[in-house]
């Protein structure tokens, strides 16, 4: 089914408007994308100039930053290891399947222990040209110390949050003209049934609107047998850390699992 319009308003009085709603979905990639890079690059420098301090913070008019470390899982790290290796350090953890379920249960079995929501894909075949796709910061660590580069890594952090509100308004607004439209948007086709287009003022643009179907873990546990509980459970290997910590040489694990990662926390000026 194809709407007419990606530009409607509700009965509620909520509206919609598929552009705007691309727009701001943009935006929003390109604001994470920048932050993940920038905590990145310190999560990179912590590897070589400790923090000296669990946590630092900046308030400007932009908002309050704050930048904290904790050990976490290095992947590139973890890459360099040989498969056989890697595989070791794998432990299985078990889930349901919801394939697994279709296969083995009745429809109207499977209709009892799951739910189905709607989920939005973004179809941007023509894509809209963010105006933060031309900011391109970069963080510059310096200083003597290390409270001096993580502090001046956090300004620049700063720096480009502020950018950011004068090009394309605050990430909260951003968030919640995207969550607006998501509403209204999943409103207006919630009785559609199959797939539903949501047509932008482009042809190549718009939103797929799909249902998805998942198993409720506690109404299966409930309602199935132990044989039927057994049949859509699978196993998925996952990095264990306390299996490495038995299987590695101290310092192999260190660099996987003990580096300084950097977390950061944004509370946005109103």
């Amino acid at each position: 089914t194809v709407l007419p319009s990606g530009a409607f308003k509700l009965a509620d009085g909520s509206r919609a408007n598929v552009d705007k709603y691309l727009k701001a979905k943009q935006e929003l990639d390109s604001v994470e994308a920048t932050r993940e890079a920038m905590v990145e690059e310190l999560s990179e420098l912590a590897k070589t100039v400790a923090p000296s301090s669990e946590a630092y913070k900046l308030k400007t008019t932009a908002g309050t930053f704050s930048l904290s470390f904790k050990p976490g899982f290095d992947e590139n790290e973890f890459a360099k290891l040989p498969a056989a290796l890697q595989a070791k350090l794998k432990s299985p953890r078990e889930g349901l399947s919801i394939e697994a379920a279709r296969e083995s249960l009745s429809p109207e079995l499977l209709s009892e222990i799951s739910t189905e929501s709607q989920v939005l894909d973004f179809v941007m075949g023509k894509p809209i040209t963010p105006e933060l796709s031309s900011v391109k910061p970069a963080l510059k660590l310096t200083g003597e110390n290390a409270d001096d580069k993580f502090n001046s890594g956090l300004r620049g952090i700063a720096a480009y949050y502020e950018t950011v509100h004068k090009t394309s308004g605050t990430v909260k607004a951003l968030r919640d003209e995207k969550s607006t439209n998501n509403s209204a948007v999943k409103a207006a086709t919630a009785k559609i049934s199959g797939p539903v287009f949501v047509p932008a003022r482009s042809q190549s643009n718009g939103l797929l609107v799909t249902r998805r179907v998942t198993i409720n873990s506690s109404l299966a546990k409930t309602k199935l047998t132990a044989e039927q509980l057994k049949s859509i459970t699978v196993e998925r290997l996952e990095v264990d850390p306390k299996l490495a910590e038995t299987v590695l040489p101290k310092e192999t694990f260190d660099k996987i699992f003990g580096q300084p990662k950097a977390s950061l926390r944004v509370v946005e000026a109103s």
